[in-house]
């Protein structure tokens, strides 16, 4: 539930940091190796560790190269480009059997329009393959701090939320909204706008990624 007031999130990095839900015997039984948190991403990335989210995936108590991970984010910052969601859906989708991904376009009854991107992996704690959820949704529109946590708030509780096996839960599923504000589109606080952005953006993401 951590945000950046009054600041856009620049940086989301995916990787096996020190995941709080792995076994604690494990962990006290052998040395830590440095763990990529938002203080090393940061320097890496040339923004503030506040402005760093980090999400989490893989096998519990195991850990990736530190440094490899570092430089796969410097490799990374220099292909950023605007049509690289599929690559980031296949960077993420580890054991899934098909991605699950959401490109359209939203119309304002303001006028204009802003996009809205998504990719997702995994489907949380659930037998036999276990396999962390993680949700990334990019879009363009400006959102203050508030506007963007309510909306994701909102369109959680109304699909992942709404999800359960077995009630089996997993400590690091994450769903993360960033806002660029490139399209200039500025989403006011309880507005038409406001609520058409969620509603489509809803109902548009989720019909794109369920197979």
């Amino acid at each position: 539930d951590r945000q950046v007031e009054d600041q856009p999130l620049p940086a989301a990095v995916l990787g096996n940091h020190r995941e709080p839900g792995r076994d604690r015997r494990a962990r006290i039984a052998r040395p830590q190796p440095p763990a990529v948190d938002e203080h090393r991403a940061a320097v890496a990335l040339g923004v503030q560790p506040e402005e760093v989210a980090l999400a989490s995936t893989g096998g519990i108590s195991q850990y990736l190269p530190v440094e490899n991970v570092l430089q796969g984010l410097l490799a990374a910052q220099r292909q950023l480009r605007s049509d690289g969601d599929g690559e980031l859906q296949q960077a993420i989708q580890t054991t899934d059997a098909f991605e699950k991904r959401a490109k359209l376009e939203v119309a304002l009854p303001s006028g204009g329009t802003v996009r809205l991107s998504a990719q997702c992996k995994g489907a949380g704690m659930i037998s036999p393959n276990f396999a962390t959820m993680l949700c990334f949704v990019e879009t363009d529109a400006a959102l203050q701090a508030h506007t963007a946590d309510l909306l994701l708030g909102v369109c959680v509780k109304r699909s992942f939320d709404r999800c359960s096996v077995d009630g089996q839960l997993s400590t690091n599923d994450t769903a993360i909204l960033m806002c660029s504000g490139a399209s200039g589109m500025q989403v006011a606080p309880e507005s038409e706008d406001e609520l058409r952005l969620g509603e489509v953006g809803h109902q548009g993401v989720l019909a794109q990624i369920e197979p």
